[in-house]
């Protein structure tokens, strides 16, 4: 493993499981073979996981619920947000087009929006601005969510720093 902390040694054995067997990590089987590894991987304490292949944006919950994670699908009409702090607002639709959606993914919510929480030991995958798998299936029925493929489409990933948290916004033009 590259690196001496935990999160590291997790991550560099994930990769490692990942390419010993041959997975694209581009399908549903795929998709549950991971979530499968990743609850291996949490019987051995606290985990909390994002990352990215490239094309998917992994984000994992631990399975006793430690510090979790909430997620936000943002659409037009994008308005003035009012950020946890004093005196923070974003006008997203000042820095995101009309035609872009996509989801904010963050240790905790920063606004007063209507995040959702991750279910302890939950892995969610987002492609292109859209929930692709859920290992809890039944909240993707409720919301009728549709992966939609679009090719040629460049996909943005911008990964934000604010108060001491990481948040994630995938998006597609």
């Amino acid at each position: 493993p590259v690196g001496t902390t935990d999160s590291e040694l997790i991550f560099c054995s994930l990769l490692s499981w990942i390419k010993h067997h041959e997975f694209r990590l581009a399908d549903r089987n795929d998709f549950i073979l991971l979530h499968e590894k990743l609850g291996e991987i949490n019987r051995l304490g606290e985990l909390n996981l994002i990352f990215s292949d490239g094309t998917n944006l992994f984000a994992y919950h631990d399975r006793s619920g430690y510090v979790g994670p909430h997620f936000l699908l943002r659409h037009a009409p994008y308005e003035v947000v009012r950020l946890h702090g004093p005196y923070l607002t974003i006008d997203w639709a000042a820095i995101i087009g009309p035609d872009e959606r996509g989801y904010r993914v963050a240790s905790e919510p920063f606004s007063d929006e209507n995040w959702i929480s991750f279910k302890p030991g939950q892995l969610l995958v987002f492609c292109e601005g859209n929930t692709v798998f859920m290992s809890e299936s039944e909240w993707i029925s409720k919301v009728n969510h549709r992966r939609r493929i679009r090719h040629g489409a460049l996909l943005k990933l911008e990964i934000t720093y604010f108060n001491d948290h990481f948040c994630y916004l995938e998006r597609t033009p």
